[in-house]
């Protein structure tokens, strides 16, 4: 995931027209295509972010905004029942995302 994120952010993964089109074009809410975009509070780049959720495992990556610098952080939870059997589950994973995207903006 580091390498894929470094690549796609350097540049090496998609064409630069691909990437501009990525960093801009606003698909749902805060996000691009598929990379959000938010300010990291200590320079004045941003950092590039994607999440992922898939049978009982959370994965959220997080890149300098050149691809330099890359985290990757993927926990597996306990099982859980999905949105639609419990609304309190996608809130459990919301707050699972936070504390790991937290965790890895420390770092």
């Amino acid at each position: 995931m580091n390498l894929f994120m470094g690549a796609l952010l350097t540049g090496r993964a998609v064409s630069p027209a691909s990437l501009r089109e990525m960093k801009t074009s606003l698909g749902f809410a805060s996000y691009g295509l598929g990379v959000w975009e938010h300010a990291d509070g200590c320079s004045r780049e941003s950092r590039h972010e994607g999440l992922a959720s898939l049978w009982g495992y959370q994965t959220t990556a997080v890149s300098s905004a050149d691809g330099r610098y890359v985290a990757t952080l993927t926990v597996t939870v306990p099982p859980l029942p999905t949105g639609l059997e419990d609304p309190a589950a996608e809130e459990k994973c919301d707050f699972m995302n936070g504390r790991m995207e937290s965790t890895l903006n420390e770092v």
